[in-house]
């Protein structure tokens, strides 16, 4: 997580297979750490770390021991380990951060539940879980013919979620054009999606094809949508529903454009308030929520080493991205990747780029790293002291799981599968085969057409209250109803 080299942060090292037991050694020259970008295998290779080893032992009940007394500091959690230090496996699942001395700073996970993303999308950086799960959301989605609205805190990246949407799908080929809804003027926005003939309006000197008619065979990204005017609503969702746009004093005209949409406000809300369409919000058939980076707090390092080496390159200092096998300061300490990952960034993966580029900058040929005072400028992180190490509850293995217990999960997160992984300490594809062999409970593939369009009808359109008559995922029900096109009906 935290590495002299700039460009080795976020590469892993596996050190036992799940449920095996034994011991490794951890220093300077073993085990070989490898990224997911094909770099080549190797150890941390720095002296700035002993070769004298860290003893991490695994036994057989899953309780990790970790031994120091070596020549470099060790931290566990920020308690300093002397000789041994005993963690309940439990704590180790949640991964528990490890310090070596100064500059090196890893992140000890007994094993990974989390499967690897089924797309390689570099565009998105981090190995958490819930970056994983938006990987793989992407993967679900991006070869089919659906309007996709992506929803999440503003920075959180959408416009790079609708751009890997876009080139992974069959459309890839064809053009992809974004619009931001709310630098567009509401008197001009009808003509600026659909365009316009000569002399449609005052100020028309030249026939303009819109938007639509730009991104025809490819995709549309119409960011912050909530702010489209009330009177464009009605006319886009007319477009999304037959597929022709009528230019400004024009012809009808077809076109084939793939939506997707993005917003960081609550369109619900806006529904209440009569300011935003609730056919429009239906229409969508389909929905990925990005997370915020508090919430994926472990793709901090990786993140901001990422921005930093980008912005040392762009001053001329790319020199300084490693800093391995030199004399020179490296930029970032154990002790600075803790605190920003303890800070909550509520301006989310674009906050934390203007901060990296604001520390390239503070330190633009400053010897030694000046840390400190940029630290209290930017981000004022306060640290979140970790619970007691020793406060763990003994751990279930899966299989203890009962059917029972499973089904009163999945019903009190509302079906949701993500939520009740977490809630039952299993993995996500685990809980997906599980479910298949419980006759009980009801899969959203079984579902028929008659069933989910009476179920709509109760919940007055709503998919959320719909999912839960059916005892079914919103996930599961969208997908459902692509696969029975829902999406093609009157």
């Amino acid at each position: 997580m935290c590495h002299p080299d700039l460009s080795r942060i976020g590469q892993r090292a596996p050190l036992f297979e799940p449920g095996q037991s034994g011991e490794i050694q951890l220093s300077r020259s073993e085990p070989l750490f490898r990224g997911l970008r094909g770099d080549a295998a190797a150890p941390l290779s720095t002296q700035r770390v002993s070769r004298a080893p860290v003893s991490i032992r695994v036994r057989d009940d899953g309780e990790v021991l970790v031994r120091g007394g070596c020549a470099s500091e060790l931290f566990v959690e920020g308690e300093r380990v002397e000789r041994e230090l005993r963690i309940p496996a439990e704590r180790v699942e949640r991964g528990l951060l490890l310090r070596l001395g100064k500059y090196v700073l890893l992140e000890l996970a007994l094993h990974d539940s989390a499967p690897l993303p089924k797309l390689v999308l570099p565009e998105l950086i981090g190995q958490s879980p819930a970056m994983r799960e938006l990987k793989d959301e992407i993967a679900r989605v991006s070869d089919l013919e659906l309007s996709v609205l992506l929803r999440g805190e503003s920075g959180a990246g959408k416009e790079l979620v609708a751009a890997a949407l876009h080139r992974q799908s069959t459309r890839r080929d064809g053009p992809y054009v974004c619009v931001n809804m709310a630098a567009i003027p509401a008197t001009v926005a009808a003509a600026e999606l659909f365009g316009h003939t000569r002399g449609a309006f005052t100020g028309a000197t030249a026939a303009r094809d819109g938007y639509f008619a730009a991104a025809d065979s490819g995709s549309l990204f119409l960011d912050e949508i909530g702010q489209t005017p009330a009177d464009v609503q009605s006319v886009l969702l007319r477009v999304m529903e037959s597929g022709v746009i009528q230019p400004l004093g024009g012809q009808l005209r077809a076109v084939s454009v793939r939506l997707l949409a993005a917003t960081d406000s609550d369109l619900e809300a806006a529904v209440a308030a009569g300011k935003f369409s609730q056919a429009l919000l239906r229409r969508f058939g389909y929905e990925i929520r990005l997370p915020s980076l508090r919430e994926r707090s472990q793709d901090i390092p990786e993140l901001f080493a990422h921005f930093l080496a980008e912005e040392l390159r762009a001053l001329g200092e790319s020199q300084r991205i490693d800093s391995l096998h030199s004399d020179q300061d490296p930029f970032l300490t154990a002790q600075l990747v803790q605190q920003l990952m303890a800070y909550g960034w509520p301006g989310n993966v674009r906050e934390l780029r203007s901060a990296a580029r604001r520390f390239a900058i503070h330190n633009r040929g400053r010897t030694p790293v000046e840390r400190d005072a940029w630290l209290q400028t930017v981000v004022k992180a306060t640290p979140v002291p970790a619970p007691p190490l020793e406060a763990a509850q003994p751990r279930r293995e899966p299989r203890e799981l009962s059917d029972e217990e499973i089904a009163q999960a999945l019903e009190a997160c509302e079906f949701g599968i993500e939520r009740s992984a977490r809630e039952l300490g299993v993995s996500r594809s685990w809980l997906h085969t599980r479910i298949e062999s419980i006759p009980s409970l009801r899969k959203a593939k079984d579902l028929s057409a008659e069933e989910i369009e009476a179920a709509l009808a109760d919940a007055q359109g709503e998919l959320a209250p719909a999912a839960l008559t059916l005892r079914v995922s919103v996930k599961g029900l969208q997908l459902q109803m692509t696969r029975l096109g829902f999406g093609k009906r009157k």
